[in-house]
């Protein structure tokens, strides 16, 4: 709340009706109620409701889901549940020593408070410019599982961020594809590291008889959706290890970024940032 001139507290947010089902279903059948919202962590949809003005009529809480939460590896695939949170897959073993870039991200992203109850879930699902996740999970040819009023469903990020979302969808989890790949992810900041990337670049490839394969360069921007570096992966596709040239893969770089709204200090960043990755890719 807020105190007026007149020392009365006039509340912040307006009624709204809480729900916390424990089921899936329960969920999708809020969601028909008008202008219901969807809260994870919370710590975008709080702002939100203290700015909007298409207030809700109901907030669907989604703690209560155990389906939602968790870390599990599997023979083909380890699987986050949306309910997980940053803090939670920073410190996950399994995401440290397989996909070191996912676990880099979560780390590096917001204030300990907030990484303690923003879920990757939120990060993905607010289509945020800005955010940490979408990139890496991009290099890291993630699928998204999607509970739907029609059934299940599995996209790509690309496929996500593409098209207007479901009006009655619920993202369920995160897959990442087994053997994991290396990967790497740089993020630069204006002010301090606890501010939003305002340039990132991730990068995952694995290597085979000595040369990279299925190499991934994604670059998050802040100011559009995450662009897929197609020059740059070609550079890098079938080339042996030991040849990698820096100064040729940040060229390729740049021709990509000409596409991006980056400014030429933003981009000079991210070309230091795929030198060291060459050098990183060549170290035993």
């Amino acid at each position: 709340s807020l105190i007026d001139g007149k020392d009365r507290f006039v509340p912040l947010l307006k009624e709204f009706e809480y729900h916390a089902p424990a089921d899936l279903t329960q969920v999708l059948s809020l969601l028909d109620r008008p202008q219901a919202l969807l809260l994870a962590g919370g710590t975008i949809v709080l702002n939100t409701l203290k700015k909007t003005s298409r207030y809700p009529t109901d907030v669907v809480s989604l703690r209560r889901i155990e389906g939602l939460h968790g870390i599990r590896e599997e023979k083909e695939r380890v699987r986050i549940g949306a309910m997980a949170t940053l803090a939670q897959v920073a410190v996950s073993p399994v995401i440290r020593d397989s996909y070191p870039a996912l676990s880099r991200a979560c780390a590096q992203a917001g204030t300990t408070p907030l990484r303690n109850r923003a879920t990757v879930g939120g990060n993905i699902a607010s289509r945020f410019f800005w955010v940490d996740l979408p990139a890496v999970l991009m290099a890291l040819e993630a699928v998204l599982e999607l509970e739907t009023a029609s059934g299940p469903q599995k996209v790509s990020v690309e496929q996500f961020y593409q098209r207007d979302p479901a009006a009655k969808s619920i993202l369920a989890g995160i897959e990442l594809p087994k053997p994991a790949p290396q990967s790497f992810y740089h993020r630069h900041t204006r002010s301090m590291p606890v501010d939003v990337p305002s340039a990132a670049l991730a990068f995952a490839a694995f290597s085979a008889k000595g040369a990279v394969k299925g190499a991934r360069c994604v670059v998050n921007t802040a100011v559009s959706r995450p662009h897929a570096c197609l020059k740059a992966q070609a550079y890098f596709e079938d080339r042996k290890i030991p040849a990698l040239d820096p100064a040729q893969a940040r060229a390729a770089l740049d021709e990509d970024l000409k596409a991006t709204k980056l400014d030429a200090y933003r981009a000079h960043l991210l070309g230091l940032d795929i030198e060291e990755i060459c050098a990183r890719l060549k170290r035993p």
